[in-house]
């Protein structure tokens, strides 16, 4: 790092926000993390200017300040409003050229709901500027943003106001990547006879505010998608274009092999002796990918990115299994939507639907059909128009 503040001054910035699914922390090695630790922040050249990258990460929901589980926090989502807050705040920290320097989030499960949510508090409140950051004109910023109606959406009045007062910017959002986004906070809507309406009114009811659609200040946001996930707690939150963006968009979303920790990566059980070093074979093609569409696109990390992504093992998670509170519920495979990916054919799928790092019987042992559906529509030869996503 440049030794003195005036060295700094010549340096643009990456300022990298990594966040945290649920019960995930440093320990739980997932791919949010493993991003997070191999960023490289020496100072580098790019395209014949000066860099400084800048990484902050962000534990998931459901943890105690001592790093224990909580299972209620997590299963009704507490804690994703700090979570955005400090994201936020150690972006306000640390940006100092609102032209110049750049804003990357990466998150999974609940945090990369969080880290999308935290995109459209940047588009709708924009950061406030150093002299108005207090915790009191902070809280109201996320106040604002969470206050959704038709006098508060980003283009309103109102919103302009409040910009204004507060001397808020707007920052480029150059990358957003989220592993398997899971939306409502995760918690399906259940039937009366189990305290669905209940917990609607509670915590659906409360986070509905959340924007999880891509802002107009993103410029790429890839996200990673899990076929074989099947517990209803879980339904993946798809992205689509700014209806307007101020910029030229770019959004790639691609299936995975794998459930939904295949592909955000994690320990399942860091104490076993057995694991494999190199981790989840899975998780290593999804982090794979993602740091590949990221140093693409400027990022400079610590190591080879396929040395960071070596080997690992094939392990067939079921996560239906998982916990009682899944069982609830029935099973239910995810749906690709020929609606959606239907015009992206073969493609919308990993390696073209190859998965060459697995075996077909490795395959073939998950529960879930998702993949055949769709491989069988396709095979149907019918043509579908795309939906905009």
């Amino acid at each position: 790092m440049p030794s003195t503040i005036a060295d700094q001054s010549v340096f643009r910035r990456r300022v990298i926000l990594c966040m945290d699914g649920t019960w995930e922390d440093p320990a739980s090695d997932t791919n949010v993390f493993r991003w997070f630790e191999h960023v490289n922040m020496s100072p580098h050249s790019y395209h014949g200017d000066q860099w400084i990258q800048i990484p902050g990460y962000f534990k998931g929901v459901g943890l105690t300040d001592t790093g224990q589980e909580n299972p209620v926090s997590a299963m009704v989502g507490h804690g994703i409003d700090q979570q955005i807050l400090d994201a936020y705040q150690f972006l306000s920290n640390t940006i100092r050229d609102y032209k110049k320097d750049e804003v990357w989030v990466i998150g999974f499960s609940r945090g990369a709901y969080a880290a999308r949510s935290l995109v459209g508090m940047l588009y709708n409140v924009g950061v406030l500027a150093s002299q108005h950051m207090t915790p009191r004109n902070l809280r109201a910023a996320y106040e604002f943003y969470r206050h959704r109606s038709p006098e508060t959406t980003p283009e309103s009045t109102e919103a302009y106001a409040f910009r204004k007062q507060y001397q808020c910017m707007n920052p480029l959002i150059r990358f957003l990547g989220c592993f398997d986004t899971v939306g409502s906070l995760g918690i399906p809507k259940l039937p009366f006879y189990m305290g669905g309406s209940l917990l609607q009114r509670l915590f659906h009811q409360r986070y509905h505010f959340h924007d999880t659609n891509i802002s107009p200040w993103v410029q790429s946001a890839f996200h990673a998608i899990a076929i074989h996930e099947q517990r209803q707690w879980f339904q993946p939150v798809l992205m689509k274009y700014a209806a307007k963006p101020y910029c030229e968009q770019e959004l790639v979303q691609l299936w995975f092999a794998g459930t939904h920790s295949d592909v955000g990566g994690g320990k399942n059980d860091p104490h076993d002796a057995d694991s494999c070093p190199n981790g989840s074979l899975l998780a290593n093609k999804a982090l794979k990918w993602m740091m590949e569409m990221g140093q693409e696109r400027g990022i400079v990390f610590t190591r080879p990115i396929n040395e960071i992504c070596h080997g690992g093992k094939f392990t067939l998670v079921d996560s239906y299994k998982s916990s009682f509170i899944y069982r609830l519920l029935h099973r239910k495979d995810r749906f690709i939507d020929p609606q959606v990916f239907g015009h992206k054919g073969i493609h919308a799928l990993y390696e073209d639907g190859k998965f060459s790092y697995i075996t077909d019987d490795d395959l073939a042992s998950y529960p879930s059909n998702t993949l055949y559906t769709y491989i069988d529509f396709l095979l149907s030869g019918k043509k579908i128009k795309p939906s905009g996503v």
